[in-house]
């Protein structure tokens, strides 16, 4: 029997508990994805990744003017790497609200970013997460809000 990844999710799973500790452990996955460098998902993890990320999938950043869709997010991400090929992302802190009545779910993460210049910022994540008719859970909603080292990040 093949052995399943950490992250996989029972197409009819109906705890909200393991549903949010699963998708905290989707977001996790991705930000090891990104600090990876494996923008064209060819490994394992990041080809899971690829398949929860919905068609519709927007992602929206406070520094940058218009949404964009999974293809033009992960450009942005490579962009940044390359230009500090040293920045790194950390996941400090992750919880999820599960609602299964309307088959939604939101990932709150707290996210530290070294290799940017000489500052340690504080990042603010959001995913939304949709359960599809076919049981499975897909993220189609992110936005990343950074906090300034003034602040200390968020509170």
């Amino acid at each position: 029997m093949a052995e399943r990844s950490s992250t996989f999710i029972e197409l009819h799973e109906d705890d909200p508990d393991r549903i949010a500790e699963r998708l905290c452990n989707r977001f996790r996955l991705s930000v090891l994805t990104l600090n990876n460098r494996d923008y064209d998902h060819k490994t394992a993890s990041g080809q899971e990744v690829q398949s929860y990320v919905s068609p519709d999938f927007r992602a929206h950043f406070d520094n940058i003017p218009k949404p964009m869709n999974w293809n033009e997010s992960t450009e942005m991400w490579r962009a940044w790497q390359a230009r500090d090929p040293d920045v790194y992302f950390e996941v400090m802190h992750c919880s999820c609200n599960v609602n299964l009545a309307k088959g939604e779910a939101i990932v709150i993460a707290e996210v530290k970013v070294t290799g940017s210049g000489d500052v340690t910022l504080g990042g603010l994540s959001e995913a939304s997460w949709k359960r599809h008719q076919d049981g499975r859970w897909y993220t189609d909603f992110y936005i990343g809000i950074r906090g300034n080292p003034q602040n200390g990040g968020f509170v």
